[in-house]
């Protein structure tokens, strides 16, 4: 039997895991791939904005689930920056918002609107970084472990990377 839960996310009434979940799962027992966003919200770049340290606290420890059902799977933590545009989150249109989340946002529509009007206008260097990969097996032990080893693999990358 179905339920429906928030963003029409089909559950069984059985156990509460979702189909997607249990698609997932298979997709990882058979090699296969999946990429979260384990914020659950876009997260500043490390390479324009401050807060990116801070911003790994609000990862959801939901992935190690994903472990635990498929442990043989290899976490790979990806660091994507440089996608936002130093002029664009610094042009004075921003501070028409007053939280920085706001400022952040409207930089970022500002950007994609002025790109889009003028192709190579406030060009970026997108870079994408993979640390140090784990073993699923590494994670599988507990929620918040896992959770937590995974957020300083990444904050020790970022903090060499700020160095640099």
């Amino acid at each position: 039997m179905l339920s429906w839960r928030r963003r029409n996310t089909p559950r069984t009434r059985e156990n509460g895991t979702s189909f997607t979940s249990l698609r997932s799962i298979s997709s990882l027992r058979s090699g296969g791939a999946l990429l979260t966003f384990p914020a659950g919200e876009v997260e500043p770049d490390p390479a324009v904005l401050p807060g990116a340290l801070e911003a790994l606290a609000r990862w959801s420890p939901r992935s190690s689930f994903f472990l635990r059902c498929a442990p043989d799977t290899v976490v790979a933590p990806i660091v994507v920056r440089g996608v936002l545009s130093r002029r664009a989150q610094d042009n004075p249109l921003t501070l028409l918002r007053r939280k920085r989340e706001d400022r952040e946002m409207l930089g970022a529509m500002l950007q994609m609107v002025v790109r889009t009007v003028i192709p190579g206008a406030w060009p970026v260097r997108v870079r994408v970084d993979v640390p140090e990969p784990f073993a699923g097996r590494e994670l599988a032990a507990g929620r918040e472990a896992a959770a937590a080893a995974i957020r300083e693999r990444v904050a020790g990358f970022l903090r060499l990377r700020a160095r640099a």
